[in-house]
């Protein structure tokens, strides 16, 4: 509460980024995916979309270690590859569920 009162900025929990960097990861990651499997000349008649997952973790991967680069807070860098995370399980779960 001292802190406060004499006007001392507080810092922004980790948290916080980690949890607002995962949700543009989840986002971005998707349009950017989505964009990508267009621009490639699918479509739900010659499906292909397994692409929008790879193409969007592959984005956000890049992304993250380029953003890493120049502010290295690892909660952004973690938040920023959450999408190649659920991105590598699903891909796992599918093959492990056709086995």
């Amino acid at each position: 509460m001292a802190a406060l009162r004499s006007g001392e900025k507080r810092p922004i929990p980790p948290a916080v980024y980690f949890v607002i960097a995962a949700i543009f990861s989840l986002l971005a990651g998707l349009i950017i995916g989505y964009e990508i499997w267009i621009l490639t000349g699918y479509s739900p008649d010659n499906s292909g979309g397994s692409i929008i997952l790879i193409a969007g973790s592959l984005t956000m991967s890049l992304l993250s270690a380029i953003l890493y680069l120049f502010w290295p807070k690892k909660p952004v860098l973690f938040g920023l590859n959450t999408y190649t995370l659920i991105t590598i399980i699903l891909l796992v779960r599918s093959i492990s569920i056709n086995i």
